[in-house]
Formats: C-alpha cells, structure tokens, sequence
C-alpha cells in the first residue's frame, strides 16, 4: 500500500511538472540561461550521444520512435532526477524546468528522425 502511494504520488507530482505553464522548451536555470541543448551537451552527451543515438549495448538510441513510445514521461523524469543502472541521478544538479526540458529535448530526437513518437504516458518500460 505505502509503495502504491508513492508511486502515485511520483506519478501525479510528474505530470504536474510536465503540463506546468512554465514549463517552456528552453530550460533556465536562475542565472545561466542555458538551453536544453546546452543542458543535454554537459550532462547526457557524453553517454548518449550528441545526435541522441546513444552508444551500443551501454545507452538507448533516443532517435529510435519505437523506443521511446515504450517509455513512458515518468519514467524518463525518474530516471534523469535518480539514475538508472550506471547513469547518475541528476535532482542535485537539475532544477525542475531543466529536468522538463530535457525531458522534451530527448523526445525530438526521434520526432526530427523524421519517425513519429508517441510520448509513451500510457507506457510501462523504463528508461
């Protein structure tokens, strides 16, 4: 039950940061100003790619639609603030609207393949 509540509570503080009104494609942190590809270049490039293709057999290919439709929002923000397998969790070093923007930054890789994506809210694979 306490683990169905966190979830839930995880899950609907997620989404709320996800539909939130300033929640704009350009993350800014108070005081740099950095884009979400500037934020993309300095924390997650190196493992995944600057083209988001990611590196084989260590980080997922963010350009391929499929993949991404399997994943869902959550997941992704999970991953970004607390890690996954060898990637660090970020919540120290991201505020919420750069966690966003990367969020959204990571899902147009496979949108400018030229391959649709669907966000993946419905989606149970993890990141």
């Amino acid at each position: 039950m306490k683990k169905l509540i966190s979830m839930t509570v995880i899950i609907g503080a997620s989404l709320l940061l996800i539909w939130s009104p300033n929640g704009s494609a350009t993350a800014q942190k108070k005081g740099t100003g950095k884009s979400s590809a500037a934020i993309y270049q300095q924390y997650c490039a190196n493992c995944h790619s600057a083209d988001g293709k990611g590196r084989p057999d260590f980080s997922p290919d963010f350009t391929n639609s499929q993949w991404q439709a399997k994943v869902s929002d959550a997941s992704f923000l999970d991953a970004i603030n607390n890690g996954r397998g060898a990637m660090p969790g970020f919540k120290e070093s991201l505020n919420a609207t750069e966690v966003r923007a990367l969020l959204r930054h990571v899902r147009a890789f496979a949108k400018s393949s030229g391959k649709s994506v669907n966000s993946g809210k419905s989606a149970k694979k993890k990141a």
